[in-house]
């Protein structure tokens, strides 16, 4: 008894000092503010910080000057920028500069600063266009939530008690989007190497197919993230009031491009991950028409219309050209209609997770091939060669894209031609 109670004297300051690790380690919701951050930060080259006394801890912070490789710098005046809460992968490729980009899309003969003719094929300008264009336009999309958000949350989020599963999911997804975005910033540095080696011109598929591949990834990984991010805002936070006249129009909107932006992902770039994510044929189809109700894809109307009213292209000071994020759908287009978006988005979330559950269950690939009109067999073949069972899920699908999709990026978007 003696020899036990002694043996029990002895651990105790090893059992408290393994309470204390056990305690200190454990996470909170301030631990993935500060996870974003750091990974942020790993990223960029900051200048000195403006001191700004109305800023609390989770704005973004003004500095003198940035530059980034991988974060979008916003210039708000001639002397402070401020470094927003968004990973954009922001290429500067020199080929894509503002004498021959508008021509890109009819011409592949190119002059280059000597004045000499330079051949780019209509493949290594998809390829570009694929990046740059529609993967960069799709991400944006997908945390222009968390970047409106982000301070009103952490801010509130403060006072409210959390479950312990939360706080631990929510940690989870921001530890696979900073490994997804350490990942992504690695596969960058390689794909810009490569481009340098072959001049930027004549670059093979496969090279645009590797880092189209790990975009995605990171995409996919943003998506869960910023998906919870508001499942959180929304459960903790809006309660009772989300989705009702009390819900902020605003919010309701910013809502609304996260989930077009999430189903073009799925619809859209998702499904070519089975056929090493070659977007060539996408990307083809979109340069080549001026309208969405001309395109050889469909399928694709919502993808066009959304990528023309959601970005623009702008000169760098180098005069290179680069596409970036414009403005986004503005909660003036609710004007006496908050009743109808109100449904659409409950409509959309509700059938939002069938489509996820039957989305894993069916070969994608071969569905997007066939109902965008790039293979051999037709939608309506390739639906009736299925068995019964599989024809019901695929005919979902249609109806989800025909119906929920197009109704809902049309009251987002304020476009009568998204039709089928």
């Amino acid at each position: 008894m003696k020899k036990s109670k002694l043996l029990s004297i002895l651990l105790l300051p090893i059992l408290a000092v393994s309470v204390l690790v056990g305690c200190s380690g454990s996470k909170t919701m301030n631990s993935a503010f500060n996870n974003f951050v750091l990974t942020k930060n790993r990223y960029s080259t900051l200048g000195d910080k403006i001191n700004t006394a109305s800023i609390s801890k989770y704005d973004n912070s003004l500095y003198v000057s940035a530059t980034s490789d991988l974060f979008y710098v916003l210039k708000q005046s001639e002397e402070e920028y401020v470094l927003t809460s968004l990973f954009d992968a922001k290429y500067d490729i020199s080929i894509l500069n503002s004498s021959n980009i508008d021509r890109l899309r009819s011409k592949t003969t190119l002059k280059d600063g000597s004045n000499n003719n330079i051949d780019l094929s209509t493949r290594t300008y998809n390829g570009y266009y694929a990046i740059y264009k529609i993967q960069d336009s799709v991400a944006k999309g997908v945390f222009n939530y968390y970047n409106k958000y982000v301070s009103t949350f952490y801010n509130a989020i403060d006072k409210v008690k959390i479950s312990s599963s939360d706080v631990k999911e929510y940690n989870k997804r921001m530890d696979a989007w900073v490994s997804a975005t350490d990942k992504f910033a690695a596969a960058k540095e390689v794909f810009v190497s490569r481009v340098k080696i072959s001049g930027e011109l004549s670059i093979h598929s496969f090279i645009f197919s590797e880092f189209s591949k790990s975009y995605n990834d990171y995409i996919e990984s943003s998506i869960k993230f910023v998906d919870y991010f508001k499942d959180l805002q929304i459960k903790y936070l809006l309660k009772d009031k989300v989705y009702t006249e009390q819900d902020s129009a605003e919010r309701i909107v910013d809502e609304m491009v996260f989930n077009i932006a999430k189903t073009l992902y799925y619809e859209d770039l998702k499904s070519f991950n089975y056929s090493d994510c070659d977007l060539g044929e996408l990307a083809n189809d979109l340069v080549d028409h001026d309208s969405a109700s001309g395109l050889t894809n469909p399928y694709a109307r919502v993808l066009f219309t959304y990528l023309s009213k959601t970005t623009s292209s702008i000169t760098s000071s180098n005069g290179d050209r680069v596409f970036v994020c414009g403005p986004y759908a503005s909660s003036r287009i609710f004007g006496t209609r908050k009743y109808a978006f109100i449904s659409a988005i409950n409509s959309f979330n509700k059938k939002f997770a069938l489509y996820q559950s039957i989305y894993n269950d069916i070969d994608v690939y071969a569905y997007n091939r066939a109902r965008s009109r790039y293979g051999s067999v037709d939608i309506d073949n390739f639906i009736n060669a299925q068995t019964a069972e599989m024809q019901a899920k695929y005919n979902f699908m249609q109806d989800f894209h025909n119906y929920t999709l197009t109704e809902y990026a049309r009251l987002v978007l304020n476009d009568p031609e998204i039709v089928q």
